[in-house]
């Protein structure tokens, strides 16, 4: 009796995760296989401790190695997708007039270098990304710095 309800447990179990497969994009089914059979490791494991058959400590080791591959590979899926880096502006990319905007002084100015820096440094402890800014901004206050400078 005991072996009719493992085969039926088993082909309920291969006809779910066949349909759950063939509903898969392929590029993410490798993820998926890895995935599942990580899962179903850590329950051969925790079942070969429950009955004896395994010291809890090998299973907790062996549970923990494909949990940590999963949170691995979500990590490295979340940070593929994150957005692609502005480009970086180069000072070469700035002509005087827009140097002169971003670091507030007007269009027919002739900065003092020390005005020039003295402005930078004070745009920069605004917009900094550690303050709340963010990189685009601080590579422009740079860019603008040295276009002026040079």
């Amino acid at each position: 009796m005991h072996i009719i309800l493992i085969i039926a447990l088993l082909l309920l179990t291969y006809w779910y995760l066949k349909s759950d497969f063939d509903r898969t994009p392929l590029e993410y089914r490798r993820q998926w296989l890895t995935q599942k059979l990580g899962f179903a490791l850590i329950i051969v494991l925790v079942l070969l401790a429950m009955t004896g058959r395994l010291h809890w400590l090998g299973a907790l080791v062996g549970s923990v190695i494909p949990a940590i591959k999963m949170i691995y590979d979500t990590f490295k899926k979340r940070k593929s997708t994150e957005a692609p880096q502005q480009p970086q502006p180069q000072s070469s990319d700035l002509n005087r007039e827009q140097a002169l905007q971003i670091l507030g002084f007007a269009n027919d100015a002739t900065p003092s270098e020390d005005e020039i820096k003295t402005a930078h440094k004070q745009l920069m402890q605004k917009l900094h990304p550690d303050r709340g800014g963010n990189d685009f901004l601080a590579a422009q206050l740079n860019a603008a710095k040295e276009r002026l400078l040079s």
